[in-house]
């Protein structure tokens, strides 16, 4: 019998997260700073660029998640800022990639190159894309 409850809280639990996530998604523009990444990596020998790039965009996707991502896993903090030093070493972990040659971080609001994007105290990040090139 507690096998089965423990089931269905974890059950109940997931739908309450994939409903807060599609708020989440719908959330006003207002609070949602768009920002974007360039990065130019060196793949590890007998890596797939596509496998690598794919996985980077993932990891990062998660990583500035409100809900699971964050530097504990516990969720992206509103008004955090969002910099290179939160993601070398989630680049750095991902299978393949050898090391970071170039990273960039776009502030889209203002279409500027910048080290760290500050939000307000009442913003998330909303990632709106990731290029990566291979520098081979």
């Amino acid at each position: 019998m507690l096998a089965i409850e423990n089931r269905m809280n974890s059950k109940t639990l997931l739908n309450i997260i994939e409903r807060l996530e599609g708020l989440l998604a719908k959330l006003p523009e207002k609070i949602r700073r768009p920002v974007s990444r360039e990065l130019t990596v060196s793949l590890k020998a007998g890596a797939t660029a596509d496998r690598v790039k794919a996985d980077v965009k993932e990891k990062i996707r998660k990583l500035l998640n409100p809900l699971h991502g964050g530097p504990r896993g516990d969720g992206w903090p509103f008004g955090r800022a969002v910099g290179k030093a939160d993601l070398y070493p989630v680049v750095e972990g991902v299978d393949g990639v050898d090391r970071i040659t170039d990273l960039v971080i776009i502030d889209e609001s203002r279409r500027l190159r910048v080290e760290m994007v500050k939000l307000g105290e009442d913003e998330l990040p909303q990632l709106i894309g990731v290029e990566i090139q291979d520098r081979g």
